[in-house]
């Protein structure tokens, strides 16, 4: 109960996740200007591709930016390198709400971070998964005695990425883990809220795979058995620090 095995250690970072990189100037990318709704009814996920491209492609520093509001998306891979001079920022100050159709995660998990190097998760929003309409459907496949267990999708996958900060953001209702980090080093999340009703069927909320110096510092997380699971060598992981885990096993 709590953290099963080890977790995370102190990253200290030069620039704060809320600010421009050191100062730069940056190229603002709004979801909107691609023809993302607000209208959880009304599927944006190909704006929200737009845009990504639009951003990770620039030459200048770059924001995307989900602004208030409640937008309905599908599996999106957020997927470099990019070619900003400094950290990508995402700023998400809406709600972003997952679709509900199972065949829409034909890749596995719901938002894809893959081959990142300097990336920054930040806004005050929501990233509500929906997971009520998969929880019938779940399975624990560590413990499952068949080769065809598949995993519920989870909230975040972060693949091959470094340097990634995610801070002050909460993620609900998770359809299978929160956080699935793999491959992965010097990843911080700070001041996230992981959240999801009491009968939720989920056992892990975070779960680190041959990573590198994660930190995960007050953090608050509201549901599951195993706060933080590693689940394959990882270096440099020390306990949460100023975090709070509440299980409801």
């Amino acid at each position: 109960m709590g953290v099963s095995g080890k977790a995370c250690v102190v990253l200290m970072f030069v620039c704060f996740a809320g600010l421009a990189y050191c100062g730069v100037s940056e190229k603002i990318v709004n979801v909107l200007d691609f023809g993302a709704k607000t209208d959880p009814k009304v599927q944006s996920t190909e704006a929200f591709m737009h845009a990504w491209q639009a951003a990770c492609k620039s030459k200048e520093q770059a924001r995307l930016v989900v602004p208030k509001g409640q937008f309905l998306v599908s599996s999106m891979f957020f997927a470099g390198p990019c070619l900003t001079p400094g950290p990508i920022t995402i700023q998400v100050e809406g709600t972003i709400l997952a679709s509900t159709d199972p065949s829409d995660y034909v890749n596995a998990d719901w938002l894809i971070f893959q081959e990142l190097s300097g990336f920054k998760l930040i806004g005050g929003g929501t990233f509500d998964a929906q997971g009520k309409s998969m929880w019938p459907h779940t399975f624990d496949c560590d413990y499952r005695p068949f080769s065809d267990c598949v995993r519920l999708p989870s909230t975040f996958q972060f693949n091959t990425v470094k340097d990634g900060v995610i801070e002050n953001i909460t993620l609900a209702n998770a359809m299978g883990l929160d956080v699935y980090a793999m491959r992965s080093k010097n990843i911080t999340l700070n001041s996230v809220k992981l959240t999801a009703p009491s009968d939720s069927p989920n056992n892990e909320n975070i779960r680190i795979e041959d990573c590198s110096n994660v930190v995960i510092s007050q953090t608050t997380i509201q549901h599951g058995k195993d706060c933080v699971s590693v689940v394959k060598p990882a270096t440099n992981l020390a306990p949460l620090t100023r975090s709070k885990c509440t299980s409801f096993d």
